[in-house]
């Protein structure tokens, strides 16, 4: 596989989950925590990973 290949393979894997990723974005948006204290942000992060 060849660069291009690569790049147009990750480049249509991510256009595949955009509303999830949508969704994810408003939700970190929607629940800003200050301070570098991002505990819900980084427990929803990690639940969605585990989906990937």
């Amino acid at each position: 596989m060849d660069q291009l290949e690569l790049k147009n393979e990750v480049s249509d894997y991510v256009d595949s989950r955009m509303d999830y990723l949508w969704d994810l974005s408003n939700y970190v948006y929607s629940h800003a925590e200050i301070g570098f204290n991002e505990y819900q942000t980084s427990i929803k992060l990690r639940k969605n990973l585990y989906k990937f």
